[in-house]
């Protein structure tokens, strides 16, 4: 039988999908990062998940964004059982699932293929929305990667750039909340 298809993405799906078309390259380079490493998992959310489409996870997930000079390659490493919704998301070229071996195995060869200078991580002294990788995350990615430890570098400048900049549907969303808010308060006026 043939499948349904899938529900149309809603305004903030797409939008999400457009903000990483649109912005996180050239946030990257603004921020002199050779990659992106999200590792998040349930429990522990980084305030960055949804953006990367990692919001629902439930296993460990690491989401790699790496400038490949005229790409970014986007990778989704995850749970066997969460691959759907990274699938769904279209936000990544590739979604690599694992099982017992657990997530280490695949993104050693991930990063192997890429061996990015700079990996920016959810890490901030002063920002919370660029701060979300645990101290257990952290902790783990050392172990698990100790030759790359010494190539990660904040994403903090990267949030800085990625986050500030609207798409034009969230603009003209923010337009459209704006005149109606200046109605409600003519009439109350």
């Amino acid at each position: 039988t043939p499948r349904p298809a899938p529900p149309a993405a809603t305004l903030r799906e797409r939008a999400r999908r457009e903000r990483v078309d649109r912005y996180l390259l050239p946030a990257m380079r603004r921020a002199n990062v050779d990659a992106w490493l999200v590792v998040t998992r349930e429990g522990s959310m980084d305030p960055i998940a949804y953006d990367v489409g990692a919001e629902h996870a439930v296993g460990r997930v690491a989401c790699l964004f790496v400038d490949r000079g005229e790409t970014l390659e986007r990778v989704a490493i995850v749970a066997g059982f969460d691959t759907d919704a990274f699938e769904k998301s279209g936000l990544y070229n590739r979604v690599v699932p694992y099982g017992k071996d657990g997530l280490g195995p695949p993104l050693l060869e991930e990063l192997g293929k890429y061996s990015p200078k700079a990996i920016a991580l959810n890490q901030s002294k002063d920002m919370p929305l660029a701060d979300g990788l645990t101290a257990g995350n952290l902790q783990w990615l050392r172990e698990t990667a100790p030759d790359y430890a010494k190539r990660f570098v904040s994403a903090e400048a990267l949030l800085v750039s990625f986050r500030s900049r609207k798409t034009p549907s969230e603009i003209a969303k923010m337009r459209e909340a704006v005149g109606k808010t200046e109605r409600i308060l003519a009439e109350a006026l």
